[in-house]
């Protein structure tokens, strides 16, 4: 918990879960923080948009911004997120399509992005992210068919989907 830093002084780890911090997520001086590993804002009452810029931090491995009051759609730039392997979304207000960028966190285990407003179909590049263990999406908007190619993925151990459309 709280911040950790590497041996050179730069921030890797940001652990401020459940810290009661207020105010509007584009406000937050994230760019000063180049070479962050762990993002964990969860539990907070962040708002507004995830900014575009976050696809930046290409260090990032964990990244969590669940029970906050975020809106907006999600930015494809995350997909550009190479080293990826928890993305964690849940209980916010975030709306649109799921982007199909997003297939391409070639490393990710865990997505975890129920409990919003999202609509439209689940990406089928998601059949990219062959190392995917747990998807976890329901309680959304989601409409279609499952993509076929979730059914191949060799990892795959959990997947919840209920309570969508």
């Amino acid at each position: 918990y709280g911040v950790s830093c590497n041996r050179g002084g730069s921030i890797i780890r940001l652990n401020l879960t459940g810290s009661d911090i207020e105010g509007t997520f584009e406000d937050f001086p994230f760019s000063s923080l180049p070479n962050l590993t762990y993002v964990d804002l969860s539990m907070n009452s962040f708002s507004g948009t995830i900014s575009p810029l976050w696809g930046k931090f290409s260090k990032l491995v964990y990244f969590d911004l669940s029970i906050n009051q975020l809106v907006g759609e999600i930015p494809p730039e995350l997909g550009d997120l190479s080293n990826l392997d928890t993305l964690h979304l849940v209980e916010n207000k975030l709306n649109g399509s799921i982007p199909s960028e997003l297939g391409r966190l070639s490393k990710v285990t865990e997505i975890a992005m129920y409990d919003n407003l999202f609509t439209g179909p689940i990406p089928s590049s998601f059949g990219n992210l062959t190392k995917l263990v747990n998807l976890y999406l329901f309680i959304n908007s989601l409409t279609g068919p499952i993509p076929p190619e979730i059914g191949s993925l060799p990892n795959l151990k959990e997947l919840c989907l209920d309570r969508n459309n």
